[in-house]
Protein backbone atom coordinates (compact mmCIF):
# COMPACT_ATOMS: atom_id res chain seq x y z
CA UNK A 1 0.00 0.00 0.00
CA UNK A 2 1.15 3.92 -0.41
CA UNK A 3 1.24 5.23 2.47
CA UNK A 4 2.06 8.24 1.10
CA UNK A 5 -1.54 9.15 0.04
CA UNK A 6 -2.96 9.04 2.89
CA UNK A 7 -0.70 11.98 4.45
CA UNK A 8 -1.71 15.53 3.24
CA UNK A 9 -1.41 19.26 4.13
CA UNK A 10 -4.77 20.74 3.98
CA UNK A 11 -4.84 24.89 3.71
CA UNK A 12 -7.82 26.19 5.66
CA UNK A 13 -7.81 29.79 6.73
CA UNK A 14 -4.46 30.62 5.37
CA UNK A 15 -3.55 27.95 8.31
CA UNK A 16 -1.12 24.76 6.36
CA UNK A 17 -2.58 21.71 8.57
CA UNK A 18 -0.90 17.80 8.22
CA UNK A 19 -3.93 15.93 7.24
CA UNK A 20 -3.31 12.13 8.64
CA UNK A 21 -5.91 9.58 7.30
CA UNK A 22 -5.52 5.74 9.78
CA UNK A 23 -8.71 5.04 8.36
CA UNK A 24 -9.54 1.50 8.17
CA UNK A 25 -5.83 0.36 8.71
CA UNK A 26 -4.26 -2.16 10.79
CA UNK A 27 -2.79 -1.26 13.92
CA UNK A 28 0.76 -2.58 12.21
CA UNK A 29 0.13 -0.01 9.55
CA UNK A 30 0.27 2.99 11.46
CA UNK A 31 3.97 3.02 12.14
CA UNK A 32 4.36 3.71 8.44
CA UNK A 33 2.14 6.97 8.28
CA UNK A 34 3.42 8.29 11.30
CA UNK A 35 6.99 7.95 10.40
CA UNK A 36 6.74 9.54 7.02
CA UNK A 37 3.94 12.00 8.46
CA UNK A 38 6.99 12.99 11.11
CA UNK A 39 9.23 13.44 8.74
CA UNK A 40 7.48 15.51 6.36
CA UNK A 41 6.36 17.70 9.53
CA UNK A 42 10.07 18.29 10.84
CA UNK A 43 11.05 19.00 7.22
CA UNK A 44 8.53 21.68 6.76
CA UNK A 45 10.97 23.46 9.75
CA UNK A 46 7.62 24.72 11.37
CA UNK A 47 7.45 26.69 14.99
CA UNK A 48 4.18 25.59 15.35
CA UNK A 49 2.42 22.41 13.75
CA UNK A 50 -0.87 22.01 13.14
CA UNK A 51 -2.50 18.21 12.37
CA UNK A 52 -5.30 16.66 12.41
CA UNK A 53 -5.68 12.45 12.32
CA UNK A 54 -8.60 10.14 10.93
CA UNK A 55 -8.89 7.61 12.84
CA UNK A 56 -12.09 5.89 12.18
CA UNK A 57 -12.11 2.02 12.00
CA UNK A 58 -8.85 1.61 12.79
CA UNK A 59 -6.66 -0.03 15.80
CA UNK A 60 -4.18 1.50 18.08
CA UNK A 61 -1.33 -0.52 19.73
CA UNK A 62 1.64 0.57 22.25
CA UNK A 63 3.63 0.63 19.05
CA UNK A 64 1.42 3.72 17.94
CA UNK A 65 1.74 5.15 21.54
CA UNK A 66 5.72 5.04 21.60
CA UNK A 67 5.98 6.38 18.01
CA UNK A 68 3.95 9.16 19.21
CA UNK A 69 5.27 9.82 22.44
CA UNK A 70 8.94 9.64 20.96
CA UNK A 71 7.79 12.25 18.32
CA UNK A 72 6.18 14.50 21.30
CA UNK A 73 9.00 15.09 22.74
CA UNK A 74 11.08 15.89 19.72
CA UNK A 75 8.80 18.86 19.43
CA UNK A 76 8.65 19.75 23.23
CA UNK A 77 12.93 19.60 22.88
CA UNK A 78 13.14 21.49 19.49
CA UNK A 79 10.50 23.87 20.92
CA UNK A 80 7.78 23.39 18.11
CA UNK A 81 4.17 24.39 19.55
CA UNK A 82 1.51 21.64 18.31
CA UNK A 83 -2.85 21.74 17.84
CA UNK A 84 -3.58 18.67 17.38
CA UNK A 85 -7.12 17.47 16.38
CA UNK A 86 -8.45 13.85 15.58
CA UNK A 87 -12.09 12.53 14.53
CA UNK A 88 -13.36 8.95 13.64
CA UNK A 89 -12.31 7.61 17.71
CA UNK A 90 -13.67 4.92 19.49
CA UNK A 91 -14.24 5.65 23.43
CA UNK A 92 -11.18 3.26 24.16
CA UNK A 93 -9.58 5.41 21.38
CA UNK A 94 -10.35 8.34 22.68
CA UNK A 95 -9.41 7.54 26.70
CA UNK A 96 -5.56 6.31 24.65
CA UNK A 97 -5.27 9.34 23.36
CA UNK A 98 -6.17 11.38 26.06
CA UNK A 99 -3.14 10.14 28.29
CA UNK A 100 -0.90 10.96 25.28
CA UNK A 101 -1.56 14.13 24.50
CA UNK A 102 -3.44 16.21 26.85
CA UNK A 103 -4.34 19.29 24.11
CA UNK A 104 -6.16 17.08 21.44
CA UNK A 105 -9.41 18.07 20.66
CA UNK A 106 -11.35 15.01 19.80
CA UNK A 107 -13.94 16.19 17.03
CA UNK A 108 -16.92 15.35 15.11
CA UNK A 109 -15.53 15.27 12.05
CA UNK A 110 -13.15 16.90 9.96
CA UNK A 111 -14.64 19.95 9.49
CA UNK A 112 -15.21 20.37 12.96
CA UNK A 113 -11.40 19.61 13.54
CA UNK A 114 -10.29 22.64 11.13
CA UNK A 115 -12.53 24.60 12.39
CA UNK A 116 -10.88 24.21 16.06
CA UNK A 117 -7.36 23.88 14.67
CA UNK A 118 -8.10 27.62 12.93
CA UNK A 119 -9.76 29.40 15.40
CA UNK A 120 -8.71 28.28 18.99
Amino acid sequence: MDYNSRITVLVHKGNKIFYHDFSDLRADEHQWILEIGFERMLRSNPSQLFIVSNIKNTKINDHSKQLVEGFLETLHDKRIGIKNAVFGLSAVQRVILSNVEKNTFFAADLDEALEWLTNS
